[in-house]
């Protein structure tokens, strides 16, 4: 386990900086945008890094049954926790785990909603563009929950508490962001925010959503409700403007303390003994 824990981080970190490293040199030594062609195809390469070491890491190998349980569950959770399962052990298949999505999903919404200035856009275009940023978050950057939450969560909470668990993967998870915060053009120059303001933001942010995500995970134990729920999320707060007052941080620290006790509840947390098939 400890083996696959470390393979996974060093895969995943080792991927994406190569190609996020290059596409900032590129940026900052040819003045091209992140608009431009090259810029966005390294930025998008370098977002499948945590997918890509998920399935380097994958037990004895990689296989489509693998990837079929870890992305939409598997009431046999061998074919990617063998060791576990070598013991005699596995985990509770949850029962309508997809409907703690829809909860969480209402609750996020809600949540920007009631904490929301107003809507970017009006022009008719605007409901397709939410559309396509949906797709793109969904199954581009929501790929990485194949790493995050897919394998660093589980591999994690067999050591640690829950709430150790998502903290530390919020934290390796907002480190991952570094080199975005030194391509200009892409978020530091878009704010107005230096490196360190920056990743101070992703870290923030990828630890909040970390319990966000961590809960759902644990209600379903299948990636897919994180990578739809990571796609809402992207393209959601891409169409609403929050305001960031007192009253939006109490509300998302309520929503994550909400998600943290759901999450303590999930079947990822449970281990149920079964005789060696």
């Amino acid at each position: 386990m400890k083996n696959r824990l470390v393979r996974y981080i060093v895969l995943a970190y080792a991927f994406t900086w190569l190609f996020w490293w290059a596409d900032a040199i590129l940026l900052y030594v040819t003045g091209q945008t992140v608009e431009d062609t090259v810029p966005r195809i390294l930025l998008a390469l370098g977002a499948l890094g945590p997918a890509a070491a998920a399935l380097c890491s994958l037990d004895c190998g990689f296989t489509m049954i693998k990837v079929k349980a870890l992305l939409l569950g598997s009431r046999h959770k061998r074919v990617i926790h063998a060791p576990e399962y070598a013991a005699g052990v596995r985990e509770k298949r949850p029962k309508k785990g997809w409907l703690w999505f829809f909860a969480v999903l209402a609750g996020e919404t809600a949540l920007c909603v009631l904490c929301a200035e107003g809507i970017t856009r009006h022009d008719p275009l605007a409901a397709a563009d939410f559309a396509r940023w949906l797709i793109l978050y969904t199954f581009l950057a929501g790929s990485q929950e194949l790493g995050w939450r897919g394998t660093l969560q589980p591999l994690l909470q067999k050591k640690l508490p829950y709430p150790m668990t998502v903290l530390t993967v919020g934290l390796v998870w907002g480190v991952w962001h570094l080199p975005l915060c030194f391509m200009t053009g892409l978020f530091n120059g878009l704010s107005g925010f230096g490196p360190a303001q920056s990743l101070l933001i992703f870290l923030l942010a990828s630890l909040t959503l970390s319990f966000w995500l961590g809960a759902v995970y644990n209600k379903t134990n299948a990636v897919i409700w994180p990578m739809l729920l990571y796609g809402w999320t992207g393209a959601l707060t891409d169409l609403v403007k929050l305001r960031l007052n007192g009253r939006t941080l109490a509300a998302a620290a309520l929503f994550t303390l909400i998600c943290l006790v759901i999450g303590m509840t999930g079947a990822g947390n449970e281990a149920v003994k079964i005789k060696r098939e």
